[in-house]
């Protein structure tokens, strides 16, 4: 305990003093908007191509027929990879769906399909 005091007599408690450097500044960070929370940039809704309403029609009637229905998170992964008949990719990188939009689209063909 006596060397602590003896510390806090010789201005160890003391708070140091800043100069500053006459070199090259470091830049400042970009000062955020005040509120509760930034607003973050929604993807655009956008309509499905002819190639993704067959492609998707194609694997919604295959699990129609086999009772075997297809499921959207691997029919979403196939999109990345599907090939026509010539070996070309069938669809480009915009063109690739998620499970969320497939699953959507097979919800929508099945609600008509009860319905005719």
């Amino acid at each position: 305990m006596i060397e602590y005091a003896t510390e806090l007599d010789c201005g160890a408690g003391k708070t140091p003093t800043v100069i500053e450097a006459s070199g090259p500044s470091l830049p400042t960070a970009p000062t955020l908007m005040m509120g509760r929370a930034l607003k973050t940039i929604q993807s655009r809704c956008t309509k499905f191509t002819d190639k993704q309403r067959q492609y998707l029609n194609a694997k919604f009637q295959i699990g129609e027929r086999t009772g075997n229905k297809a499921d959207p998170t691997d029919v979403s992964k196939a999109t990345k990879t599907a090939k026509d008949s010539n070996g070309e990719r069938l669809f480009g990188f915009d063109d690739f769906l998620t499970n969320q939009q497939v699953s959507s689209y097979f919800s929508r063909l099945a609600v008509s399909a009860v319905l005719r």
